[in-house]
Protein backbone atom coordinates (compact mmCIF):
# COMPACT_ATOMS: atom_id res chain seq x y z
CA UNK A 1 0.00 0.00 0.00
CA UNK A 2 1.43 3.51 -0.73
CA UNK A 3 2.92 5.76 2.10
CA UNK A 4 -0.09 8.36 2.80
CA UNK A 5 1.45 11.40 4.63
CA UNK A 6 0.14 12.34 8.01
CA UNK A 7 0.79 16.34 8.40
CA UNK A 8 -0.81 18.95 9.61
CA UNK A 9 -4.02 20.66 7.55
CA UNK A 10 -3.88 24.46 7.57
CA UNK A 11 -7.44 25.94 7.48
CA UNK A 12 -7.15 29.94 7.07
CA UNK A 13 -10.62 31.77 7.26
CA UNK A 14 -10.47 34.61 6.25
CA UNK A 15 -13.58 36.41 4.92
CA UNK A 16 -16.40 37.95 7.09
CA UNK A 17 -19.54 38.33 5.78
CA UNK A 18 -22.91 39.87 6.16
CA UNK A 19 -24.25 41.57 9.39
CA UNK A 20 -24.61 37.79 11.00
CA UNK A 21 -20.62 38.12 10.69
CA UNK A 22 -20.79 34.28 9.18
CA UNK A 23 -16.81 33.12 8.41
CA UNK A 24 -16.55 31.63 5.52
CA UNK A 25 -13.58 29.32 4.61
CA UNK A 26 -11.65 30.98 1.30
CA UNK A 27 -9.01 28.19 0.94
CA UNK A 28 -7.49 25.57 2.84
CA UNK A 29 -3.45 24.32 2.65
CA UNK A 30 -2.14 20.76 2.89
CA UNK A 31 0.96 20.99 4.41
CA UNK A 32 2.46 17.56 5.24
CA UNK A 33 5.10 15.38 5.82
CA UNK A 34 5.75 11.83 6.56
CA UNK A 35 6.13 11.82 10.36
CA UNK A 36 3.63 12.22 13.23
CA UNK A 37 5.99 15.09 14.51
CA UNK A 38 5.49 17.69 11.81
CA UNK A 39 4.25 20.27 13.22
CA UNK A 40 2.75 23.85 12.94
CA UNK A 41 3.78 26.31 15.57
CA UNK A 42 2.46 29.73 14.58
CA UNK A 43 0.99 32.03 11.93
CA UNK A 44 0.54 35.94 11.46
CA UNK A 45 -1.16 37.36 9.20
CA UNK A 46 -0.22 41.02 7.57
CA UNK A 47 -2.20 43.90 6.78
CA UNK A 48 -2.07 42.95 3.08
CA UNK A 49 -3.45 39.46 4.19
CA UNK A 50 -0.59 37.23 3.73
CA UNK A 51 -0.56 34.87 5.81
CA UNK A 52 2.97 33.15 7.42
CA UNK A 53 3.78 29.47 8.69
CA UNK A 54 6.13 28.75 10.70
CA UNK A 55 6.54 24.86 11.99
CA UNK A 56 8.89 21.77 12.90
CA UNK A 57 9.39 18.70 11.02
CA UNK A 58 11.59 15.16 11.69
CA UNK A 59 10.44 13.75 8.29
CA UNK A 60 13.34 13.46 5.05
CA UNK A 61 11.12 16.73 3.56
CA UNK A 62 7.86 18.17 3.90
CA UNK A 63 5.59 19.69 1.20
CA UNK A 64 3.64 23.10 1.28
CA UNK A 65 1.59 22.96 -1.57
CA UNK A 66 3.58 22.55 -4.52
CA UNK A 67 7.22 22.85 -2.66
CA UNK A 68 9.06 20.22 -0.99
CA UNK A 69 11.56 20.99 1.54
CA UNK A 70 14.55 18.57 2.31
CA UNK A 71 15.64 17.94 6.08
CA UNK A 72 19.37 18.97 7.06
CA UNK A 73 19.98 15.98 8.96
CA UNK A 74 22.19 13.52 8.16
CA UNK A 75 20.87 10.62 5.76
CA UNK A 76 17.10 11.56 5.53
CA UNK A 77 14.82 9.23 5.02
CA UNK A 78 10.84 9.62 4.37
CA UNK A 79 9.88 8.03 7.65
CA UNK A 80 12.71 8.74 10.23
CA UNK A 81 16.28 8.30 10.86
CA UNK A 82 16.62 12.20 10.69
CA UNK A 83 16.64 15.36 13.13
CA UNK A 84 13.94 18.45 13.15
CA UNK A 85 14.19 21.05 11.23
CA UNK A 86 12.20 24.43 10.19
CA UNK A 87 9.65 25.87 7.82
CA UNK A 88 8.81 29.09 6.89
CA UNK A 89 5.77 29.97 4.37
CA UNK A 90 4.13 32.44 3.35
CA UNK A 91 0.49 32.30 1.72
CA UNK A 92 -0.94 35.08 -0.44
CA UNK A 93 -4.47 36.09 0.34
CA UNK A 94 -5.68 33.87 -2.57
CA UNK A 95 -4.21 30.83 -0.59
CA UNK A 96 -0.83 30.42 -3.07
CA UNK A 97 2.44 29.98 -1.86
CA UNK A 98 4.74 32.81 -2.68
CA UNK A 99 7.79 31.68 -1.16
CA UNK A 100 8.71 28.72 1.49
CA UNK A 101 11.93 27.86 3.08
CA UNK A 102 13.32 24.93 5.47
CA UNK A 103 16.80 25.47 7.61
CA UNK A 104 18.22 23.37 9.94
CA UNK A 105 21.40 21.35 10.84
CA UNK A 106 23.26 17.93 11.42
CA UNK A 107 21.25 17.87 14.92
CA UNK A 108 17.94 19.17 16.58
CA UNK A 109 16.31 22.62 15.32
CA UNK A 110 12.94 24.12 16.88
CA UNK A 111 11.22 26.98 15.69
CA UNK A 112 9.22 29.11 18.28
CA UNK A 113 7.43 31.61 17.59
CA UNK A 114 7.32 34.38 14.56
CA UNK A 115 6.42 37.78 14.56
CA UNK A 116 5.70 40.72 11.87
CA UNK A 117 7.21 44.42 11.47
CA UNK A 118 4.23 46.62 11.77
CA UNK A 119 5.85 48.61 8.48
CA UNK A 120 5.56 45.20 6.81
CA UNK A 121 9.08 45.56 6.12
CA UNK A 122 10.28 42.22 8.23
CA UNK A 123 9.69 39.20 9.49
CA UNK A 124 11.38 37.57 12.57
CA UNK A 125 11.60 34.00 13.46
CA UNK A 126 12.54 32.82 16.73
CA UNK A 127 13.78 29.32 18.31
CA UNK A 128 16.39 26.66 19.24
CA UNK A 129 19.27 25.17 17.41
CA UNK A 130 21.80 22.77 18.05
CA UNK A 131 23.45 22.30 15.03
CA UNK A 132 27.51 23.69 14.24
CA UNK A 133 26.14 25.32 11.44
CA UNK A 134 22.52 26.43 10.78
CA UNK A 135 21.97 25.46 6.73
CA UNK A 136 18.91 27.52 4.70
CA UNK A 137 16.89 26.30 2.03
CA UNK A 138 19.57 27.84 -1.06
CA UNK A 139 17.17 30.52 -2.32
CA UNK A 140 17.00 31.27 1.21
CA UNK A 141 20.30 32.32 2.46
CA UNK A 142 23.66 31.30 3.51
CA UNK A 143 24.97 28.99 5.94
CA UNK A 144 25.25 30.26 9.41
CA UNK A 145 28.13 28.90 12.44
CA UNK A 146 26.59 28.72 15.81
CA UNK A 147 29.48 30.85 17.36
CA UNK A 148 27.94 29.36 20.82
CA UNK A 149 28.90 25.92 19.45
CA UNK A 150 31.14 23.89 21.60
CA UNK A 151 31.37 26.93 24.49
CA UNK A 152 30.11 23.90 27.31
CA UNK A 153 31.43 19.96 27.82
CA UNK A 154 27.87 19.08 26.28
CA UNK A 155 26.28 20.23 23.31
CA UNK A 156 22.81 21.99 24.21
CA UNK A 157 20.27 24.04 22.10
CA UNK A 158 20.82 27.81 22.16
CA UNK A 159 18.63 30.31 20.94
CA UNK A 160 18.38 31.99 17.15
CA UNK A 161 16.80 34.74 16.23
CA UNK A 162 16.80 35.29 12.16
CA UNK A 163 15.34 38.68 10.15
CA UNK A 164 13.83 37.62 6.82
CA UNK A 165 12.46 40.50 4.29
CA UNK A 166 9.59 39.98 2.53
CA UNK A 167 10.64 38.39 -0.27
CA UNK A 168 11.89 35.23 1.64
CA UNK A 169 15.21 36.02 1.59
CA UNK A 170 17.15 35.91 5.25
CA UNK A 171 18.57 39.70 6.72
CA UNK A 172 20.44 38.74 9.30
CA UNK A 173 21.34 35.50 12.29
CA UNK A 174 21.68 36.23 15.56
CA UNK A 175 22.17 34.24 18.39
CA UNK A 176 22.43 33.59 22.16
CA UNK A 177 23.29 30.73 24.80
CA UNK A 178 19.81 31.16 26.28
CA UNK A 179 18.23 27.90 25.29
CA UNK A 180 14.34 28.12 26.38
CA UNK A 181 12.61 30.58 24.91
CA UNK A 182 8.87 30.92 24.51
CA UNK A 183 7.82 33.75 22.24
CA UNK A 184 8.84 37.35 20.86
CA UNK A 185 7.33 40.41 21.07
CA UNK A 186 8.22 44.02 18.75
CA UNK A 187 8.24 47.47 19.93
CA UNK A 188 7.90 49.11 16.99
CA UNK A 189 7.74 52.61 18.65
CA UNK A 190 11.20 52.19 20.20
CA UNK A 191 12.68 49.59 17.51
CA UNK A 192 12.83 46.75 19.99
CA UNK A 193 12.59 42.61 20.12
CA UNK A 194 11.70 41.29 23.29
CA UNK A 195 12.23 37.46 23.74
CA UNK A 196 10.58 35.68 26.87
CA UNK A 197 11.54 32.31 28.26
CA UNK A 198 12.31 30.83 31.54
Amino acid sequence: APIRPCGCLLLLLLCIRSARAQSLATYASRIAGLKGDDTVKAMKVDKQGNAYVVGNFGAGSITIDSSTLRNFGPAPTLLAGTTSDCFVAKFRPSGTVEWAFAFGGDKNERIVDIALAPNGTGIFLVGNFESEVLVFSSQAGSPVENVIYGATSQIEFNTFLIRVNPLGKVVWVSQTGDNDVAGMVIDADHDKIYLVGA
